[in-house]
């Protein structure tokens, strides 16, 4: 899997303010109608003007800046990963055509596959982005299924289309509704066989 799209386009949106001010100073432009030798230190991922000090073609300071950069999409990817990683929730991730791209620990679970084994397979069932839908995920070894409550929205994926799908299990919900539909069953068979012995 790679990072969320926001993540990407965050630090390249800052990185690219400080490298338009280090362009516009290296070609004598004017910024903010102060001329190019006033221009001397871009603030690294703040997009505000530049500090007076020193010069912005340093390559101590341009290492710096993109350090920077470099930390703060690396802080954003942990964050993405731990955020849908804890999910309760099964996340998979497809392309348009149902190819799965990335899975979740909990997703791992429901299907119990390794996310090596799903990666680059079909995903198996419709993703409609309407409403919700029930599917049966039977388990390994024909030990009984489970049922999952399934979400699809649109989303981007390393900047490209795809496809977001969660997945609630709701195999304990279906069971008790289904073990409160036998006794139902039950006590109208005892109700009709008494009254039948009047």
């Amino acid at each position: 899997g790679g990072p969320a799209t926001w993540c990407a386009t965050r630090e390249s949106t800052t990185l690219a303010q400080t490298l338009n001010w280090i362009a516009l100073a290296a070609r004598g432009s004017r910024v903010d109608g102060q001329p190019k030798n006033a221009v001397t230190n871009v603030s690294p991922g703040s997009g505000g003007p530049p500090v007076e000090g020193s010069d912005p073609l340093d390559p101590e300071r341009l290492q710096r800046a993109l350090e920077q950069h470099r930390l703060e999409l690396q802080e954003c990817r942990r964050r993405f990963h731990n955020v849908i990683e804890r999910a309760a929730d099964g996340i998979v991730i497809t392309n348009p055509d149902g190819v799965v791209r990335y899975v979740n620990a909990a997703a791992e679970r429901m299907f119990e596959r390794a996310a090596a084994e799903l990666t680059g397979q079909d995903f198996g069932f419709p993703l409609t982005a309407e409403g919700t839908t029930e599917i049966d995920i039977v388990r390994r070894g024909g030990g009984g299924r489970h049922v999952a409550e399934l979400r699809v929205a649109e989303a981007e994926w390393n900047g490209e289309p795809a496809r977001l799908v969660s997945m609630r299990d709701i195999t304990d919900r279906k069971e008790a509704e289904e073990q409160e539909r036998r006794l139902a069953l039950e006590r109208a068979a005892r109700q009709e066989a008494e009254r039948a012995q009047r």
